[in-house]
């Protein structure tokens, strides 16, 4: 496993209003290369939206990070995980063993946890089977999504005890109070925190200023992924917050604004798959043919299955619509249907 480079962790730790802190954990080998933690100090014991991974070397860095604000972890009262996702909960346990500190999170996304970390793996590992069998994955890409399952407990520090939150709770620290909403979409339990008086929201993965929806039909997942996702954002849209703390890239404000970006990019990225299923077509075919900055020979197995499960969600947003069919073979061919406007891109990539 790649080590985290020596670097000076202040210029990980910006502090972004009076008793706010951003805390960018590098993360070796991620696609992303770094988590942002989010440290609310002032008025009792702190709290910490979001962990990195469980690791030794990147707890190190994590807890230099805490230090570098005159913080000490031992003074974390309050764990809020946004998703299962070991970049964000992977050193939940760590601060809780330490600290005695509360973890928040969703009672869906903790039984997600369970089961891809606990004595049920098992029972994980065939419905990933299942999925990769439906969507008509290659052999390599097989191998690499049961290696990266087997290869997860050792990012995640420990399961750690959780109190289950959703819509209508809050959590206060100081005079901060972060409302609870479930904005299930990219996991089935992603939660997001809004703190409506200072007009912010803590978004994980939910949104971010630069990627695109972040809505995907992998197990697990929702039974409509780009639905549930608009779904959510709706209800973000609601409280009014509007300055957006994502888990990972920079901060940016006008939520409003981004959500329109992306709702044009649903509709092209629906268009897109109607297009290339004008010929029945797997997920996995479908992915290998959309547009990307990278050619398809170029992603690791983790933006290959990231690739596919975008595609399965909006093939599936697309069926919703009218716009495709799906067998019930295995693996399951899509076919646009004869209503379905749009014409076959062969193209299979450039640059955008």
């Amino acid at each position: 496993m790649a080590q985290v480079p020596p670097r000076d962790a202040a210029a990980d730790v910006r502090e972004l209003a009076p008793g706010l802190w951003l805390l960018r954990t590098p993360l070796p080998g991620h696609s992303t290369g770094s988590l942002n933690s989010y440290l609310i100090t002032g008025g009792g014991r702190a709290a910490v939206v979001d962990t990195p991974w469980g690791t030794p070397d990147v707890i190190g860095a994590f807890a230099d990070r805490i230090a570098a604000t005159g913080t000490s972890p031992s003074a974390v009262g309050h764990v809020l995980v946004t998703h299962h996702h070991e970049d964000h909960s992977g050193a939940a346990g760590w601060l809780q063993e330490h600290s005695g500190s509360e973890v928040v999170m969703s009672a869906r996304d903790h039984a997600v946890l369970r089961r891809r970390t606990g004595p049920d793996q098992g029972g994980y590992g065939a419905e990933l089977g299942d999925w990769l069998d439906a969507v008509g994955a290659d052999t390599g890409t097989r191998a690499y999504a049961f290696d990266q399952q087997r290869a997860l407990g050792a990012r995640l520090y420990a399961l750690p005890r959780v109190r289950c939150a959703g819509d209508g709770d809050t959590v206060r620290v100081g005079d901060w109070c972060l409302d609870v909403v479930e904005t299930p979409g990219h996991t089935p339990g992603h939660l997001c925190f809004v703190e409506r008086r200072r007009g912010l929201v803590f978004a994980g993965d939910h949104v971010f200023r630069r990627r695109r929806g972040n809505a995907v039909a992998r197990p697990p997942s929702v039974p409509r992924p780009v639905a549930s996702y608009w779904q959510s954002m709706a209800k973000l849209l609601a409280t009014g917050a509007g300055t957006v703390l994502p888990g990972h890239g920079e901060p940016f404000t006008d939520l409003a604004a981004r959500a329109g970006e992306l709702a044009g990019f649903r509709e092209r990225k629906r268009a897109e798959v109607v297009g290339l299923a004008a010929e029945p077509a797997t997920a996995w075919q479908v992915a290998r043919r959309m547009r990307r900055r990278q050619r398809w020979e170029d992603l690791n197995g983790n933006a290959r299955l990231a690739a596919t499960g975008e595609a399965l969600a909006y093939l599936l947003d697309a069926r919703d619509a009218g716009l495709v069919t799906g067998t019930t073979s295995t693996p399951r061919l899509w076919t646009s249907t004869p209503t379905a406007v749009g014409p076959r891109d062969d193209r299979k990539e450039h640059r955008t």
